[in-house]
């Protein structure tokens, strides 16, 4: 009798310590914990359309260019990307004149994002923290 009460304890606790362990990897995927990926939110207030805007990350020893879409007066675009080491971005924001202005937040690392915003002379990072 003894031994089937140990048996029960010892079935229960590792069913126990399985689920805890389930909700932490589902919570840890939801939230996208331990994801090598950096999150940069760009917003336009420059009170004219961006042509283009090119995103220039280095992360490893390896540059990669983005390009992404044009962006009107108010609007906002998203990008992620993906670092192996901590690592830096710059961002080209072209307009429809030809002016191009520069900005970034330099130094970033997995797990990261930030927010920058596009004015008339330069970019601006607005806010960064790991999610």
């Amino acid at each position: 009798m003894k031994t089937m009460k140990a048996i029960s304890i010892i079935i229960g606790s590792t069913v126990f310590a399985a689920l805890c362990f389930a909700a932490g990897a589902l919570t840890a995927g939801a939230r996208h914990w331990f994801e090598p990926t950096v999150h940069v939110s760009i917003r336009n207030e420059s009170g004219e359309s961006v042509a283009k805007i090119v995103l220039i990350h280095e992360s490893g020893g390896k540059v990669t260019t983005v390009t992404l879409p044009a962006l009107k007066h108010g609007q906002s675009t998203d990008a992620r990307f993906y670092v192996g080491d901590p690592s830096g971005y710059r961002l080209e924001a072209t307009f429809l004149d030809g002016r191009v202005v520069k900005g970034g937040a330099g130094y970033v690392e997995a797990g990261s994002s930030t927010s920058e915003v596009i004015g008339k002379s330069a970019t601006t990072r607005m806010q960064s923290f790991l999610y």
